[in-house]
């Protein structure tokens, strides 16, 4: 009697690469100059869902030295600081291994405003720092002036300011303001880098 038996001889794969990385059921690419994932939170964001993929099914997965399972890792990752980074770790079958790295941007909320009121004052140029309340409301007298120059400028220079529905500028912003009315509304209107709005 004659058996034959066959044994099939198969490299270990080498393949630690990822096949995705999803935040927040958002997929993300990777940036082409640093190989890094970023993305932008709001800043009141106080953690992510990270989904990885390995590309290779043999492959383990980790996020934030988690404990590695095949193919894929799901992990609620919390993102305590203004700039968060989160490792994800790909082991191949034979042992090779790579890191990612994602960023996470918490985008910044302020909205907080300096503003100050330009006028003529007996002949002179005055200006004067407007100081608003806990309502984001004040008043300010400018005499009989018919126009004045309003300035607004903003903790965060990244943030956007418009005066009066002008088109919304990053940082600071001055406008002129027709004053012929007895009383005149001058709305400053500020979107934070997050799309919190304040006015």
């Amino acid at each position: 009697t004659q058996e034959e038996y066959i044994l099939l001889v198969q490299n270990q794969s080498d393949d630690c690469e990822l096949a995705m990385i999803k935040v927040d059921g958002e997929i993300i690419a990777a940036n082409e100059h640093d190989g890094k994932y970023y993305v932008n939170k709001k800043y009141l964001t106080e953690s992510v869902n990270v989904e990885a993929i390995a590309n290779n099914k043999l492959s383990t997965v980790s996020i934030n030295s988690s404990e590695a399972n095949l193919e894929k890792q799901i992990s609620n990752v919390t993102i305590p600081d203004d700039v968060n980074y989160i490792t994800v770790k790909v082991v191949a079958e034979d042992g090779t291994s790579k890191q990612y790295t994602i960023v996470v941007n918490k985008l910044s909320n302020n909205t907080n405003l300096q503003a100050s009121i330009t006028m003529d004052e007996n002949g002179q140029e005055v200006t004067k720092q407007v100081a608003f309340d806990d309502n984001k409301q004040a008043t300010i007298k400018v005499g009989n002036n018919e126009s004045v120059s309003i300035t607004g400028i903003l903790e965060d220079s990244l943030a956007e300011i418009s005066i009066n529905e002008s088109l919304p500028e990053k940082g600071q912003t001055t406008q002129t303001v027709v004053t012929t009315e007895e009383k005149t509304s001058i709305i400053i209107k500020v979107d934070a880098q997050d799309g919190t709005q304040g006015n």
